[in-house]
């Protein structure tokens, strides 16, 4: 499970841990642009689809209701320090139709403290999407783009959670339903 992230030889979040749906929605919440619930979102476990081991997870989206945004986040039971990171990375695999901009957002503790958290920084892509349907795309983020206004790595050192949101944007066909696969989550 993402928990795994803070162990100091091996930081990936590959799903197999996750013995069932409700186990993983435990851990990984859906969200919209301001917080709240989204309207009938599935994130379940699979095993038909996989980067690597047995299982990723499956997200049915409709950003169709939020202006095209979505996201999932997941909040860590302790900080993390990602100061000597490099990257952020994953595996997704979509379809010609999936939404194409990606967004990862950071929140730390403020000066380590549990309180109220505050977004140190994001970072977009857009993902050009295979034509081959059964293809899983990497993006990979540097950790040092993510900061803004930090001195050093300094802004890494008290992640709280992380949140990775989708939009659709394309005219071809706006926003709606879709579903993305997401595997091997790592920094």
């Amino acid at each position: 499970m993402l928990a795994i992230f803070g162990h100091p030889s091996w930081a990936t979040e590959g799903f197999e841990g996750y013995s069932s749906d409700s186990e993983l929605r435990g851990v990984w919440v859906v969200r919209n642009g301001n917080g709240s619930g989204c309207d009938n979102p599935i994130l379940s476990i699979t095993t038909k689809e996989s980067h690597r081991g047995s299982k990723s997870m499956r997200w049915e989206y409709d950003n169709g209701k939020n202006q095209g945004w979505e996201s999932i986040a997941y909040c860590f039971p302790t900080k993390q320090d990602w100061s000597n990171k490099e990257n952020f990375t994953f595996w997704i695999k979509g379809g010609k139709n999936s939404a194409e901009h990606i967004t990862v957002i950071l929140y730390d503790y403020p000066d380590g403290s549990q309180g109220k958290s505050k977004r140190i920084g994001e970072q977009s892509t857009t993902v050009e999407w295979p034509t081959q349907a059964d293809e899983w795309t990497r993006v990979v983020m540097p950790l040092d783009k993510f900061k803004r206004g930090e001195k050093g790595n300094r802004g890494l050192r008290f992640i709280n959670s992380i949140e990775i949101g989708i939009k659709s944007t394309s005219s071809d066909w706006g926003y709606g339903p879709g579903v993305l696969h997401l595997d091997t989550i790592s920094i």
